[in-house]
């Protein structure tokens, strides 16, 4: 028997062997999982970057990975480019690739053997942008060894200090201001907050207490140093320095790591840098060496926290996004002092490069919503900004260079409401200004200097000087498209007279690709609306807390949104699969058109759900929506939600949203036999209630239960006493889908799977066909 035994145990390696073969060789063409990134560029993809970023997804066990990129499927070995040794499964060559088709692959050795994936198609445009990954080396020598040597070269110093009152007045007096005000606060040290566990079932509750009041201190020790490379003068300098040294004495691995919870270890790796870059000759010898051994253990913590994830695989987490910006400009900050300064920018550049953002693409959308939009763009753009100082070209990325039009479109001037995302209920205020004010200057583009303008935005921030720019001549936006789709993130913003804010009306249409997760929501096929300044249909509830109560089983839930319940049931809250898709986009001038499809948001609770929403410009939309049920019959609930209470006619089949001068009539035309029912308040209500003003929430049910449905609805808005103007709209008979008149103009949509639609004289084989008076 031990013979037998002995003899199998000689044959263990191989069978060990051949499992471990057997098990990753399919694996090297597996699809992602939940939370990581797919191969990149994808099958067929055209490629708008040049050379592209290519990434894979990782392998355990894998030794070391190979890159093979070729003009033939074959990979022959003449003409195949090969590289091996890659240490990460991100590659980006560092020149330009000749246009045209390509193939690509990844392979890994492990135990003394090669192995390669299947060939990936792409294709590189004839006009992709040139963005070859740059030599850290490179750029580090750009960096002077002095300083200040963030965003502030010794000779524009001098020039500010010179001429306080010139060119640059504008950056100089509100820093100075602010400064002055730190000084007169008198302010005793922010306390370092104890362990974390102290905190008991109180914990999130206290955590955010502490990060909400340390940032505008933070702030205020930011502002001082800049002030003092301003003006030079010494007061702002020590108060800088003395809060700055006190952070120097935190515990690194404490209540303030990078490590959830993160908020206070962020905010001193992003002040903390640039503070100690500002104040460097007043500070000691001694206190320099401090300064330097902490916050390069900040940077590397938050290196660490980047590759324990991988972040190149699993990027889809806020806050180590949020850090990336901190981690290239702490670099930069502690580059020829501190060894591994290079290695953690050159990590953290390919991120920048490939992988980020994680919450965007090319079309520059943003799922996390416009809130969270300026908060990131607020931060990140100052590293794009220093790093096109040092002769890196990153804001040629195609997300960078399109952003903007998603500030642009989407936080529009005088909006009361955000839209989407957390902190949807907050207003478009001067950070959004001064997010396209940078936009503005960095692409000299006059239409986001327009919007800027009328916002309040201005130079802002550790940038101001770099983006100062009273020369660029803003450009009225009356001959750019009144809607844009940002198909990255599932976004339509629709405007109604983009030129004109007091008349405008602006209605978005979410359906997002990447879930319900994040700080976006079980929102999928949801609108909001605002005319002439006001909100009339809203994203209800108040972000006053992350991720419990109100917030968790409000907002984060379908029945906060303007979207359909089934049997009062929404979408799956907090998935990467409750997805939604923008399946269709037009823009004709004077009409536009736009699909989503929220079928996959339901979790097999519904066969489809389709929102077909047309604007005829520039106050009307006409919105049907598909819905059909997996078998057994269900109702259906239409939902809208207002900050005033409504009007409700049932027997009208109407209700009335009202705000201001401002009014939103919506007709409903199909089903009937609906249901009206108006509430007001929350299930559960906010944790400070004293801030969160009333709200109205409006359903129309089917009364019976039903296999599929179709809501038909037209939405009309106008001013306070234009309502006997309106023009009553109506269904008339057609075949193979619907035809609404409204006035003058006939809208004809064609349901999916009929050749055409017809009405009366009218044939038209196209989804939607809008016709003006005299055509029938």
């Amino acid at each position: 028997m031990f013979a037998q035994v002995r003899r199998f145990a000689r044959f263990l390696p191989f069978l060990a062997a051949a499992a471990t073969a057997a098990f990753a060789e399919p694996r090297l063409d597996r699809s992602p999982a939940e939370g990581e990134v797919n191969h990149s560029p994808g099958d067929g993809a055209v490629t708008t970057v040049n050379p592209p970023p290519f990434v894979w997804l990782p392998l355990d066990g894998a030794e070391a990975y190979h890159l093979q990129v070729s003009r033939s499927a074959d990979f022959p070995e003449t003409g195949t480019i090969t590289v091996r040794d890659v240490d990460l499964t991100v590659y980006i060559p560092r020149h330009p690739m000749q246009t045209g088709d390509w193939y690509w692959r990844y392979g890994y050795s492990s135990g003394g053997e090669t192995r390669f994936g299947r060939a990936r198609p792409f294709t590189i445009a004839e006009d992709a942008v040139n963005l070859p990954f740059p030599r850290v080396e490179e750029v580090l020598e750009r960096v002077p060894s002095s300083r200040p040597r963030l965003y502030f070269s010794p000779e524009v110093i001098a020039e500010i200090r010179a001429e306080p009152e010139g060119r640059y007045r504008e950056i100089v007096e509100p820093a100075v201001r602010a400064a002055e005000e730190a000084l007169a606060m008198e302010e005793d040290l922010f306390p370092e907050p104890p362990p974390w566990e102290d905190f008991g079932e109180s914990l999130r509750e206290e955590y955010q207490r502490i990060f909400v009041s340390m940032r505008p201190y933070t702030e205020r020790m930011h502002q001082c140093a800049m002030a003092y490379l301003f003006t030079g003068d010494r007061r702002y300098a020590e108060e800088a320095r003395r809060r700055l040294l006190h952070f120097m004495t935190w515990d690194v691995e404490g209540p303030s790591s990078v490590i959830w919870p993160s908020e206070l270890g962020m905010d001193i790796a992003e002040r903390g840098p640039r503070t100690f870059d500002w104040i460097h000759d007043i500070l000691t010898e001694e206190e320099r060496a401090k300064c330097l051994d902490v916050l390069g253990k900040r940077i590397a913590q938050i290196n660490r926290l980047h590759r324990s994830m991988p972040f190149e695989s699993r990027p889809y987490s806020s806050h180590p996004g949020r850090m990336i910006g901190f981690a290239i400009e702490g670099s930069l900050a502690l580059a020829h002092d501190v060894p591994e300064a290079a290695d953690w920018l050159e990590y953290t550049l390919r991120l920048l490069w490939s992988v980020y953002p994680a919450w965007g693409g090319e079309e520059g959308g943003w799922h996390e919503g416009i809130g969270y939009w300026n908060s990131y763009m607020g931060r990140i753009m100052n590293v794009v900004v220093e790093l096109d100082r040092l002769g890196v070209p990153i804001k040629e990325k195609p997300f960078f260079r399109n952003t903007g039009w998603h500030g642009f479109y989407v936080a529009y001037p005088g909006r009361k409401q955000r839209g989407f995302g957390d902190g949807f209920e907050g207003g478009i205020s001067r950070g959004f200004g001064n997010n396209l004010y940078r936009f503005s200057t960095l692409y000299q583009n006059p239409w986001f200097r327009w919007s800027a303008n009328r916002i309040g935005g201005r130079p802002f921030g550790p940038v101001a000087a770099q983006v100062l720019d009273p020369d660029l001549e803003e450009k009225s936006p009356d001959g750019l498209p009144q809607s844009r789709l940002f198909s990255d993130v599932g976004l339509v913003a629709m405007h109604g007279d983009l030129a004109n804010p007091d008349d405008n009306v602006i209605l978005l249409l979410q359906s997002s690709p990447f879930g319900s997760v994040s700080h976006n929501h079980a929102n999928q096929n949801a609108f909001t609306l605002d005319a002439y300044g006001e909100p009339l249909a809203i994203s209800s509830g108040f972000y006053q807390a992350y991720g419990r109560g109100h917030h968790s089983e409000w907002i984060w839930q379908t029945k906060a949104h303007n979207a359909v319940l089934v049997n009062g049931e929404g979408q799956t809250p907090r998935s990467r699969r409750a997805v939604g898709e923008i399946t269709a986009y037009q823009e004709n001038g004077d009409w536009a058109y736009a699909a989503g499809d929220a079928t996959a948001a339901y979790d097999g609770r519904l066969n489809k759900f389709t929102r077909h929403v047309v604007f005829l410009r520039p106050d009307t939309f006409v919105m049907i929506d598909e819905l059909e049920g997996p078998g057994e019959p269900a109702r259906f609930q239409w939902l809208l939600h207002a900050r005033s209470e409504m009007e409700l006619d049932e027997a009208g089949r109407t209700v009335v949203s009202a705000q201001g001068d401002a009014r939103l009539r919506v007709r409903f035309l199909e089903p009937s036999g609906l249901t009206f029912i108006q509430t007001s308040g929350w299930d559960p209500e906010p944790p400070r209630p004293d801030r969160a003003p009333p709200q109205f929430h409006f359903t129309a049910s089917t009364r019976e239960a039903r296999q599929a449905t179709r809501f038909i609805t037209v939405l009309q808005t106008h001013r306070a006493g234009d309502a006997e103007d309106l023009p009553e709209p109506r269904l008339r008979e057609a075949e193979g889908g619907a035809a609404v008149v409204i006035g003058d103009r006939l809208v004809l949509w064609k349901a999916p799977g009929a050749d055409e639609i017809r009405s009366g004289q009218v044939t038209s084989p196209d989804p939607v066909t809008v016709l003006r008076a005299g055509v029938r």
